[in-house]
């Protein structure tokens, strides 16, 4: 398999129909082997396919990436990249910055400086985010470089293959050290998230990492991805994040929530290998221990 920002390359292995070989082996979803197909990006042999064929072992697949336009704004805003690839590109986000524009705040995100870092690097990507940090949350952010990435990796996080573990201090001290927190998670009425019985199934595994005078710093493990997840279950718990003015209290200590995503672990698009990403901490939450 040949590692290009412009193509992928693959040798098939197995006779097998066409879409089904696309979909076991190299993960590509049927949707997507139509957008290819349809756009004549989709070659076998180096000839364009309209149908699905027969592949023989040795047939050679190759997957053209087109040229695309998105609509943010160049912004030379700098980016912490902690790795790169032909098909990701993942970045230490800074706290109190948004991942992408909203119609209140247009410029001054990371997607503006993705942006900007693509079109010096030359090129010509829509900016797809694979995972979402709130404004207030440092830590790991994986950007797809082109669709079969993005829907490669977002897969893991959609059926909770990635291990996903986040760093955060809480005022005082937990009950336990350790523990898994299984509450299921529903949105109320003032728009918060809450635990419920008639919520989504989420679980959150924890460990305390060390104990403070006046807070403690927790590990995170998620093991499902509801939005809020750690703020709401640690809460549960009486492990209030510090600085959490949504579902705790604003902290002189610190101007943000103290959660940082820290590590993860995915399989990589193309190659299959296994890719623990870590991320230290912040300065700001360094300064806290």
């Amino acid at each position: 398999m040949i590692n290009n920002e412009q193509i992928l390359s693959h040798t098939v292995t197995k006779s097998e129909r066409l879409f089904d070989y696309l979909k076991d082996e190299l993960i590509v979803s049927l949707r997507l082997t139509n957008d290819l197909i349809r756009n004549s990006n989709l070659l076998v042999n180096l000839k364009a396919v309209k149908k699905n064929i027969k592949l023989n072992v040795d047939d050679l697949i190759t997957i053209n990436f087109e040229d695309e336009t998105h609509n943010y704004e160049l912004q030379d805003i700098p980016l912490d990249i902690i790795y790169e690839s032909d098909d990701l590109l993942i970045i230490n986000k800074v706290p109190n910055i948004l991942v992408h524009p909203t119609e209140s705040h247009l410029k001054g995100t990371i997607a503006n400086g993705v942006a900007f870092y693509f079109n010096k690097k030359g090129l010509k990507r829509k900016i797809r985010f694979v995972n979402r940090l709130d404004m207030d949350t440092s830590g790991i952010l994986i950007v797809a470089k082109n669709a079969y990435s993005h829907q490669f990796v977002a897969k893991q996080f959609d059926e909770d293959f990635i291990v996903k573990k986040y760093l955060a201090i809480i005022d005082g001290k937990l009950k336990d050290q350790a523990g898994t927190i299984e509450d299921s998670i529903i949105r109320n009425e003032e728009a918060k998230y809450e635990v419920s019985d008639s919520g989504k199934r989420s679980k959150t595994v924890f460990k305390v990492i060390k104990e403070y005078d006046s807070y403690s710093l927790v590990e995170c493990e998620l093991k499902s991805g509801r939005t809020h997840q750690i703020r709401v279950h640690l809460a549960s718990i009486g492990g209030y994040i510090l600085g959490d003015s949504f579902y705790n209290k604003h902290s002189e200590l610190i101007n943000r929530q103290a959660l940082h995503s820290h590590e993860l672990t995915f399989v990589e698009p193309r190659t299959y290998s296994k890719k623990t990403i870590i991320c230290e901490l912040p300065n700001d939450m360094k300064r806290l221990l």
